[in-house]
């Protein structure tokens, strides 16, 4: 275990004692106690594993405060943070699975309905060329983030992008009963 220098711990100090204000911005910023928690709790893991050199040259200039309450910002509105990842997601895709769209059926509006939206769902991935099912798959089922897809299978992120669109415009039309 290596030990703090007196530069690192005043910078940890400083974040620690700033943190009920920066909770509060979480807070207001996410429009819950919940998301607002999850945010700062990402922040602070962000803080702690970035580069000490960066975290003194941001508390050397003044605008540590600044710099954590514009980072919680960007994590709690943007879809490319890894507090939208690691929290935001998974509800995102459950909630869009279990509402794809404006479903007029009220029969999906029961426990066991949202269990045969999803296996319908599941059925109209089956149908789809293997490469669509795959992607599919490996994003919505797996986890996975556009940037990590690409990267696994060498294929453009737009391009796995693109495709991920189609496929889901095709499972809402499906549902609809459009196509």
């Amino acid at each position: 275990m290596t030990s703090l220098s007196d530069k690192e711990t005043d910078v940890y100090d400083a974040i620690l004692s700033s943190i009920e204000r920066l909770k509060e911005v979480s807070h207001n910023i996410a429009g819950n106690a919940r998301d607002g928690d999850d945010a700062l709790q990402e922040l602070m893991v962000w803080l702690f594993e970035m580069d000490a050199d960066k975290l003194e040259k941001i508390y050397d200039g003044g605008g540590l405060l600044w710099y954590c309450i514009r980072t919680l910002s960007l994590m709690l509105n943007s879809k490319n943070s890894r507090y939208y990842y690691k929290y935001k997601k998974f509800y995102e895709l459950v909630d869009g699975n279990i509402s794809v769209g404006n479903i007029t059926d009220m029969s999906y509006n029961t426990p066991t309905a949202t269990y045969k939206l999803l296996q319908d769902i599941d059925d109209i991935v089956e149908e789809l060329y293997w490469y669509d099912k795959e992607l599919f798959r490996l994003y919505y089922y797996n986890g996975n983030t556009l940037h990590g897809l690409a990267e696994q299978t060498g294929i453009s992120r737009t391009s796995i992008f693109n495709t991920i669109k189609r496929v889901k415009i095709y499972i809402k039309d499906r549902i609809h009963g459009k196509i």
